[in-house]
């Protein structure tokens, strides 16, 4: 690989989600008991869902709102990564007036799928 370039991109599936250090330093907080300690370390491996709002106050709010639910989850029903159906983002039924939302799809994913670059950067 030339000086700057990008590795190419993988699976998030592919990624390896174990480090040494991590492990040590988690180990050493004796934050669990060490029979606990490997379900401790599994449930750290958990891959989270991406999560937005929309800032209420912004006078923009409710058209951005209104994107999401009428251009985005709309195509994002249409997409397949890796073979995958995506599940579209969809709001948190606790935060107010539907401006918090989650989406399935990792962080990473969302950065560097091609699919996804036209919603990532309306995000």
């Amino acid at each position: 690989m030339a000086s700057g370039e990008r590795p190419a991109y993988r699976s998030f599936e592919e990624l390896r989600r174990d480090n040494d250090s991590f492990r040590k330093y988690y180990q050493a907080q004796e934050l669990v008991a060490v029979d606990e300690f490997p379900a401790f370390m599994e449930a750290m491996r958990t891959v989270l869902p991406t999560n937005f709002r929309i800032t209420g106050s912004r006078q923009q709010a409710v058209d951005i709102r209104e994107q999401i639910m009428t251009e985005f989850v709309p195509y994002l029903r249409s997409i397949r990564i890796e073979g995958v159906d995506v599940e579209p983002p969809h709001p948190l039924a606790w935060y107010p007036h539907n401006f918090g939302w989650q989406f399935t799809i990792p962080r990473i994913a969302l950065k560097k799928s091609a699919e996804l670059s036209k919603f990532h950067s309306f995000l």
